[in-house]
């Protein structure tokens, strides 16, 4: 009994010791951070926070720690140091990745034989880091339908977004689109893939009478699929317009003036609406300009401009080349039993308004006749075959042109003048008093126009003085000539000088048609990582994992001093530089060599210090120490057999009593030790 009353003793004391411990732990804590917070958060690859910011309140506070060296864009938890009101503090910036990356993705349309990467549906994906990108469930690619394709996107801190695409598999296309004087679509361009074949089962001239979408029924391997055609009236109703009359009794009367007075004839493929754009004032006036809108039901408008005269009395229109107007067409026109022409001459080969002073029915009379022209133009079409490049004009079309006046010549449509083949073209005659007509013809281009389409092109980086592989991936497809030669002019790019420059690719196929294409080159400056990766590959083909250090760093030196040759003047900008010189161009002068011995040994676990002569001219070597001490290696070639490869002091000394001069104060000491 004693024995477990003991026991609870301890238990109780150990149990109070732990939470005192905590008390006292949150209690130094508290007073240690009184003032401050402890901690502050940051999101990867947002900016570091100010001093100031971890005060709770008022003090001064700067920082000890050099924060820049901070890597924002790498998670962790970093402890600086900051001055709070003249005493020193450790306080801690954690860097955290909590946003889940921004996706943006395209719905697609393929047909039954594509299939589609995540990249391929992947518009832009924005993250402070790194993302892996996968289907959360594969689309079923090859079947007819409509697939809501998910895409998780994942960043290295487990964020993750998840977007919704639509993939419409597709034999035929959704809809195609005919617009007036266009040929009629066929049943090639309405199924998707140039892998499969088939017939219309709809009759496509009954659809086109009226803008709208129809439903069309294409027959595939013996299935029949259903597509749409949507009929597009982009055309303006076409409009012969006409001067108007009031007389004076109309308007006291108050018979109003209508818009279709206006207009002689329209032609349009939709139903329209005629009307003022602004309601004429003819009020006082003896003639006044009119603005008539003529609309289709599509929202096509034209609008014209003619003149409202307000006249004694309403004159008539005679057609153009009608004859003489005599006593016998007056009366007709004006509806007198008899009438008779007292002066004035009307010229009815010649458009225009003319005053004549007429007696009809024994009232005399000044009236106004207008001769116009009501006929449309005739033609006889004429079908076109080219087998050269020529102007496509309207011309071209058409013979045997018959009007009473000038004739204008345009295309309804302008005619596809690249691709071959056979096409339907449309020709509007327009006379100088607005009548039309339209004559249709085709057209058979025989030669290539088309020119070559290239792709695979795009922006690349290089670094200084190497010329990138431009026409990698490049291609040049012709529709006629298959796959043709690409050129590149980089005529603008300085391989020497870091900077962005443009480059020109080319293709010409054998009719002369040519593509060009701008792309950026950016010529970047060298990096010790890029020269590091340059090492690695050359010490991946000439070291092996069993060798010693040693024995990779020989190997090392032997491949500098036999691919490098020596020159007496080099560029010594920069290890960096210097380095990627001796790598590229297999020259270089001492402080070449000596930028090669530090980037190979070091990439292999060596340690190296850079060392200049100090008397005698300039000189560069390297020390360098493999964990056995420090000594002299130096790759440039001599006349003697002698290899300067981790040597000590006496040693190179022995060789040379002046060559290898340094201040040894500036550099550790180096080992006395033979290297063996």
């Amino acid at each position: 009994m004693k024995k477990n009353k003991k026991l609870k003793i301890a238990c109780i004391c150990a149990v109070g010791a732990v939470v005192i411990g905590v008390l006292i732990y949150f209690l130094v804590n508290s007073v240690y951070y009184m003032g401050l917070h402890k901690k502050i958060n940051v999101e990867l690859g947002e900016s570091l926070p100010k001093a100031v910011q971890f005060l709770k309140g008022d003090g001064e506070v700067k920082y000890i720690t050099d924060i820049s060296k901070i890597d924002k864009n790498k998670t962790g938890k970093y402890q600086v140091k900051i001055e709070y009101n003249g005493k020193e503090k450790n306080v801690y910036i954690e860097i955290k990745d909590t946003t889940p990356p921004l996706v943006e993705v395209r719905d697609m349309d393929i047909s039954v034989y594509d299939t589609l990467t995540v990249k391929d549906l992947i518009v832009k994906v924005s993250d402070a880091s790194k993302v892996k990108m996968e289907f959360k469930e594969e689309p079923q690619f090859g079947k007819v339908g409509r697939n809501n394709v998910v895409i998780v996107v994942k960043d290295e801190s487990g964020n993750i977004t998840e977007a919704t695409a639509t993939v419409d598999v597709l034999k035929v296309k959704d809809y195609v689109e005919y617009r007036y004087g266009e040929a009629l679509p066929q049943a090639k361009d309405f199924i998707f893939s140039d892998k499969d074949s088939g017939k219309l089962k709809s009759d496509l001239a009954d659809m086109i009478n009226k803008p709208g979408t129809y439903y069309v029924d294409i027959e595939i391997d013996g299935k029949n699929y259903k597509s749409k055609l949507i009929v597009i009236d982009e055309n303006p109703p076409t409009v012969v317009g006409c001067d108007a009359e009031i007389s004076k009794a109309d308007i006291q009367n108050g018979e109003p003036i209508s818009p279709d007075q206006f207009v002689l004839k329209y032609y349009d493929e939709d139903d329209v609406t005629i009307y003022f754009v602004d309601k004429p004032n003819y009020i006082g006036k003896e003639e006044t300009l009119v603005s008539v809108a003529v609309s289709d039901t599509s929202g096509n408008t034209t609008i014209i401009e003619r003149k409202l005269y307000v006249v004694d009395y309403k004159g008539f229109n005679v057609e153009l080349g009608s004859g003489a107007v005599d006593g016998k067409v007056i009366a007709d026109k004006l509806g007198a039993s008899s009438a008779k022409l007292v002066s004035g001459k009307v010229d009815t080969n010649k458009l225009g308004r003319y005053s004549i002073a007429v007696e009809a029915d024994g009232v005399s009379m000044d009236i106004k006749v207008n001769v116009i022209d009501i006929a449309a133009p005739m033609a006889t079409a004429v079908s076109v075959v080219l087998d050269k490049k020529t102007d496509i004009v309207p011309s071209l079309f058409v013979k045997d042109i018959k009007d009473a006046s000038k004739v204008t010549l345009t295309f309804l449509n302008e005619p596809d003048k690249i691709n071959k083949g056979i096409q339907n073209v449309t020709i509007k005659l327009s006379d100088e008093a607005g009548n039309y007509s339209y004559v249709k013809s085709t057209l058979n281009i025989m030669y290539d126009a088309i020119a070559p389409e290239l792709s695979g092109i795009s922006d690349v980086s290089t670094y200084i003085r190497k010329k990138p592989e431009y026409l990698l991936g490049v291609k040049a497809l012709d529709d006629t000539d298959g796959e043709i030669q690409v050129t590149v002019d980089d005529s603008k790019v300085n391989y020497e000088v870091a900077g962005d420059y443009e480059v020109i690719y080319k293709a010409t196929d054998k009719s002369k048609n040519v593509t060009t294409q701008a792309a950026k080159v950016t010529v970047m400056a060298v990096t010790r990582e890029f020269v590091d990766s340059m090492a690695d590959e050359i010490i991946a083909k000439n070291i092996t994992e069993s060798m010693s250090t040693s024995e990779k760093a020989w190997a090392l030196f032997e491949y500098i001093q036999n691919n490098v040759r020596y020159i007496n003047q080099a560029d010594q900008s920069s290890i960096e530089k210097a380095a990627y010189d001796g790598l590229t161009l297999g020259v270089g002068d001492c402080y070449t060599f000596s930028a090669l011995i530090e980037v190979f040994m070091q990439r292999i676990g060596a340690q190296t210090i850079f060392v200049s002569r100090s008397t005698g001219g300039n000189h560069y070597w390297q020390l360098c120490n493999f964990g056995t001490g420090w000594y002299h290696m130096d790759a440039t070639p001599r006349k003697s057999t002698f290899k300067c490869f981790m040597k000590t002091d006496a040693e190179v000394n022995a060789e040379s009593a002046r060559y290898w001069v340094y201040d040894k104060s500036l550099y550790p000491e180096v080992s006395t030790t033979v290297y063996k």
